[in-house]
């Protein structure tokens, strides 16, 4: 079997591949521990931004957001919005502690992982097996590159 996980389900991704046999383990704009996270979210742990985590879907924190996440045209932009729009506020709440607060027990497995060169979420702060121009949302705004890739990897 083959796990991949997109950003924090790369880490929920990484966290499964400690308990469930599998073949290869793919992590796209993630971090595979919790030293690989940007210092901002232990800054924003001891100031208890995560209360605020409903800002995200004003106006204002939707276009920081998107600037965030790297996108560079309307239709991804849009996207972005929607996609967030969509999910669940409870996800939102309970997901930023869980990432705030991430610490496994033991190592991470192996993985390949695959990095926007300019992520403001989660800097490519270490190596990585493939890093594309572009930011978080890499996974839409370079999905033909990383889809060639990971056919490679598994030798498709």
């Amino acid at each position: 079997s083959v796990l991949i996980g997109v950003s924090f389900g790369g880490m929920v991704a990484t966290e499964v591949a400690k308990i469930i046999p599998h073949h290869m383990l793919i992590t796209i704009s993630s971090a595979n521990q919790p030293s690989h996270l940007p210092y901002l979210i232990t800054v924003a742990r001891y100031m208890g931004l995560h209360r605020f985590a409903g800002i995200i879907r004003s106006s204002i924190g939707m276009w920081i957001f998107s600037k965030a996440m790297g996108t560079v045209d309307r239709e991804h932009q849009q996207l972005l919005r929607e996609m967030l729009r969509d999910t669940p506020s409870q996800f939102i709440k309970s997901a930023l502690p869980m990432l705030m607060n991430w610490k496994p027990a033991i190592p991470p497995p192996r993985a390949i992982t695959i990095h926007g060169e300019d992520d403001h979420i989660i800097p490519a702060r270490h190596e990585h097996d493939l890093i594309l121009p572009g930011g978080h949302a890499i996974v839409l705004t370079r999905a033909r590159e990383i889809s060639c890739f990971i056919r490679q990897k598994l030798g498709c």
